[in-house]
């Protein structure tokens, strides 16, 4: 898809602001090319103020039968997701048993819940235990728990996980009336975005990869990015290093994880700079 833009290399060192300016402004141009051609994103369908549901805790639950949970949407998903977060649930050992958890979890009736619906995609959350369950109608899409690493708010971060990735549809792209209708139950799109941001970021993901899963706009990604630079300084800085190409590249050595960043990621960065 972004083969026809024209990528920027980020080089602190060796790129001037204006630089940076002008190649801002010319794939802001071929993305703008891109999005008017319908190749980016891939927008499924609009969505409109009633696909778009949330019940807050204590408020009843948008799934008065339940959610009658099938299995996952295929057998390749959910051996992926299984492998991926059954072992953060107790006495779940096997696949069979983290689906049945999944289910037992969807078909319960509660009003301690935090439910949305988006169009066809179902999601719960306990927030006393930090279960998550997002589905496709009766078929299972994931089942997780919680880690406050990913966003402040657990919902809202799933909310725009299912727009923006499933969806394919960009935030600054939705009805004024969702995005109020959101913001009156306390959900923040664009903080949330920010975390995103933040977070593939950290990991070392391209700025085209970010646009691709998100939507979001480059200078915003950029203003995300040099914030971050501004925040942290020389120490992020030394955490990376540049092929011959000047792309970013993770320094993965000194036990530092930087693929898995938590909240005392830039701690254990700083101190392990102070003793080099």
């Amino acid at each position: 898809m972004y083969e026809q833009i024209n990528k920027l290399k980020v080089n602190r060192s060796r790129t001037s602001s204006s630089s940076i300016q002008r190649s801002m402004r010319k794939e802001n141009i071929n993305t703008k090319a891109l999005r008017e051609k319908g190749s980016f994103p891939s927008i499924t369908q609009r969505l409109s103020k009633e696909d778009v549901k949330v019940s807050l805790k204590g408020e009843g639950s948008l799934f008065t039968n339940g959610m009658k949970l099938s299995a996952f949407t295929n057998t390749a998903l959910g051996e992926e997701h299984f492998i991926k977060h059954g072992a953060e649930f107790n006495e779940v050992d096997t696949k069979q048993q983290y689906i049945k958890k999944a289910q037992s979890f969807g078909n319960q009736i509660s009003k301690e819940y935090v439910e949305a619906t988006i169009n066809n995609t179902n999601i719960r959350f306990d927030p006393n235990n930090n279960f998550m369950l997002i589905a496709s109608g009766k078929k299972i899409l994931t089942f997780y728990v919680w880690n406050p690493i990913f966003s402040k708010d657990p919902v809202a971060y799933a909310i725009y996980y299912t727009i923006t990735h499933n969806q394919r549809t960009p935030i600054r792209e939705l009805p004024e009336d969702i995005l109020v209708k959101l913001k009156d139950k306390g959900i923040d799109l664009f903080s949330t975005e920010r975390d995103f941001v933040d977070a593939e970021l950290r990991k070392g993901i391209s700025i085209d990869k970010i646009m691709d899963l998100s939507g979001a706009p480059f200078e915003f990604i950029i203003e995300r990015d040099f914030i971050r630079d501004k925040k942290y300084g020389d120490m992020r800085r030394a955490l990376y290093k540049e092929n011959n190409e000047g792309e970013r590249l993770i320094y993965e050595g000194n036990n530092i994880n930087l693929t898995e960043p938590n909240e005392d990621f830039y701690k254990d960065a700083k101190e392990f700079l102070e003793n080099v």
